[in-house]
């Protein structure tokens, strides 16, 4: 036991004493550490809020009934929007003094009174608060799947007003276990995608780029660490002892990584958090559930780090002599099937071309991603070779050695490479999903700004003379009953009202063209039919009343002429009046799911924020070992060369030029990938010169790195003093 605690000692002190490599290194580690747990943590806290929301939900869902003498209170939900996001408006009436109300209410509401949950009651500038009734107060969390949800509870102030509707609103209480959105509270939840789809936006943004940056980091400082394994083992040290070296290196910062995620993740479980583009909500409560779990996340992110470290040297080269000999690279096979599994998913996604295709598409994404660094790696050792050859053919040393040297160590390239390929593959994804989900919401905006709510259509749910009582209620606004007759669009207005769409040659009392009646329809009445779905040819108006009592034959349309501030006022008056009404903008209504499609693309970059800093880590450490590797091999040609052009030309040769060769194929690669993402279908677009400006900015980090790793050398070898191992 005091052997292998002085071989973790060993290697911790090794570790320190390691100089600028070693401390890249270590920082790595503590980076690498701390990401794997948050990741680890954030998938846990998903399952968790979904688990959670989804028990609120059955608790709150009413548990319907036909027979009368059973039920304990009424129950209907009526679709609202406002702002563009979709509300969900429950009204209640209790049967019973006793009876429970629903969760989140400590009494029910009166009539006229409105409950609304935190977020509504914020919502639009607080439009909400006075738009359903007097505000009673808030809901509470226990009654809401998750913080942000938009809902109202509230009681019509007409009595009687359930007996008007056909539906059943009869309940007899609360909870019902495996209800879906589908089937209750669905206005404010019909727009949301499938868990699935975050599982799959998690893999790709967040679980990819923090593998890729594990094994850049892994890698960090690998060539005085192989030479200092190489030597323990010369001196006879167990492979156990070997390996406890290597853990002792990464223990310390692996640890610190591990428990300061680790308090980070404690501290969600006490705090709400609110993400920073969607402003989505993570609610303390729901994860404190997974609380337990942290000291296991501990022990299991830093052995799979440690171990990671580890497992290269569990298995040394099988060696024939004691004399040096090259080791040679594993076939790769594995790499190339990885590669064909990949991109045969993704082929089989675009095949399928729907839902459940898209996913398949997603993970063989995040395959063909995973493996193009390692793949173009490999392919550097052939670049390498030839590079080489040129230069010997040429008589160039600079190529020479650079060719040399990158031919010896393919695996240079996959380190460098790995969060620049990673990260062209995802932002050219991601171009291509924003395209898909903004576009819709785009149109439809252009097309509701144009109209400027001038077309209200309003539908009761009893008796439609109360539309009466509402145009008087709204002296100010034309409106009109909108009925069919005959296949045609009949409004039924004042003569005031009918003039809305320009002078009249006279104010018809029986059903007449509207274009028999106005000769010159203005742009903005025009503009008006167009929300509706009208053209002036299918329309006829009448001054005559219908008397249709049918609430589900016959609609109200107020043309608003008072912008945001009059469309406002008549839903309040709506709602004051009618009871249980539902009113919108036609074009506003078909923008709610667009802009909802627009929305997920915010859920895209809270997911990227971890992905970018482990891409960035990956960056930066890979880079910074690539330095320092060169930087020392180059050393000892001090004795005869120390001019910086030189030092420059072989950083050019075997970083620069391999980078551009791989930007080149990165790019092929992902704009393959984006244009199979096209063909799967919703629209969108793919940008070519987004692609080939990444390419470009491979090739030109390649240069900066050239440009510093050749200064670096330089400043190394005018130092350079022979040094044992």
């Amino acid at each position: 036991m005091n052997r292998h605690l002085a071989m973790l000692r060993l290697g911790h002190r090794v570790g320190r004493a390691s100089g600028a490599s070693g401390l890249v290194h270590r920082f790595g580690l503590f980076a690498a550490s701390f990401l794997v747990l948050m990741v680890t943590w954030s998938l846990l806290a998903v399952d968790a809020s979904l688990e959670a929301r989804q028990e609120r939900q059955d608790a709150r869902s009413p548990v319907l009934t036909d027979q009368r003498q059973e039920a304990v209170a009424r129950w209907l939900e009526r679709p609202d929007y406002a702002d563009g996001e979709a509300v969900s408006v429950i009204f209640t009436e209790p049967l019973s003094a006793s009876a429970a109300p629903p969760p989140g209410l400590d009494r029910w509401p009166e009539k006229g009174e409105v409950f609304l949950s935190p977020q509504a009651a914020r919502h639009a500038d607080g439009v909400l608060v006075s738009r359903y009734g007097t505000m009673a107060g808030t809901i509470g969390r226990q009654g809401l799947t998750e913080p942000d949800e938009l809902l109202v509870y509230t009681r019509s102030p007409i009595e009687g007003i359930f007996d008007e509707t056909t539906l059943n609103t009869f309940i007899s209480g609360f909870g019902r276990p495996g209800s879906q959105f589908l089937d209750y509270f669905t206005v404010s939840h019909q727009f949301e995608r499938s868990p699935v789809d975050l599982w799959v936006l998690l893999l790709l943004f967040t679980v990819l780029p923090t593998t890729a940056a594990l094994v850049v980091v892994v890698r960090g400082g690998s060539e005085l660490r192989d030479r200092r394994i190489s030597m323990l083992e010369a001196l006879g040290a167990s492979r156990l002892s070997r390996l406890l070296v290597v853990i002792g290196e990464a223990a310390v910062p692996v640890a610190a990584g591990s428990l300061l995620a680790a308090a980070t993740a404690w501290a969600t479980t006490f705090w709400d958090i609110r993400l920073p583009f969607t402003g989505h909500t993570v609610a303390a409560g729901d994860l404190a559930r997974v609380r337990p779990w942290l000291p296991v996340l501990i022990v299991a992110t830093a052995a799979l780090i440690a171990g990671v470290s580890a497992l290269r040297y569990a298995r040394p080269p099988k060696r024939t002599s004691t004399r040096p000999q090259q080791t040679k690279t594993a076939s790769g096979r594995t790499t190339w099937i990885l590669c064909g599994a990949g991109t045969a998913l993704c082929l089989y996604g675009t095949w399928r071309a729907d839902g459940p295709g898209r996913v398949v598409f997603f993970l063989g994404a995040v395959l063909v991603l995973g493996v193009l660094p390692s793949l173009g790696g490999r392919l550097s050792g052939a670049l390498g070779s030839a590079i080489a050859s040129f230069s010997a053919r040429r008589g160039g040393p600079a190529g020479l050695i650079a060719g040399r040297w990158l031919a010896a160590r393919p695996v240079v390239l996959a380190v460098l490479s790995a969060s620049m390929i990673v990260g062209l593959g995802l932002t050219t994804l991601g171009q291509v999903v924003t395209s898909q989900l903004e576009g819709p919401e785009i149109v439809a905006k252009q097309l509701a700004g144009a109209t400027d709510r001038n077309a209200i259509l309003i539908n009761a749910s009893g008796d439609p003379s109360r539309f009466d009582r509402l145009r008087k209620d709204l002296p100010g606004q034309p409106s009109v009953l909108l009925y069919s007759e005959n296949d045609r669009v009949v409004f039924s207005g004042n003569c005031t009202s009918l003039a809305f769409f320009g002078p009249m040659t006279t104010c018809p009392k029986k059903s007449t063209a509207l274009t028999g009646v106005i000769k010159n329809i203005g742009p903005g009445p025009q503009r008006a039919l167009a929300v509706l779905g009208l053209t002036p040819d299918r329309v006829n108006v009448t001054s005559s009343h219908p008397g249709i009592t049918d609430p589900e034959k016959v609609s109200l349309v107020v043309f608003n002429t008072e912008g945001d501030a009059g469309a406002d006022r008549v839903w309040e008056a709506a709602y004051r009046t009618l009871g249980m009404p539902m009113l919108d903008v036609p074009v506003e209504a078909g923008m709610l799911g667009a802009q909802a499609r627009a929305g997920y693309v915010k859920w895209v970059l809270d997911a990227a924020l971890i992905g970018l800093a482990a891409l960035v880590l990956a960056g930066v450490v890979g880079a910074a070992s690539v330095f320092d590797d060169q930087a020392r091999g180059l050393g000892p040609i001090a004795s005869f060369r120390n001019d910086r052009r030189f030092y420059v030309q072989v950083a050019f040769w075997n970083l620069s030029v391999p980078l551009a060769v791989v930007g080149v194929g990165a790019g092929a690669a992902t704009y393959v990938l984006g244009q199979m993402l096209l063909s799967i279908g919703d629209g969108g677009e793919l940008s070519a010169g987004l692609v080939a400006t990444g390419s470009l900015l491979i090739a030109l980090g390649g240069l900066v790195v050239a440009v510093v790793c050749g200064e670096i050398a330089v400043r190394r070898a005018r130092t350079w003093r022979p040094t044992g191992d």
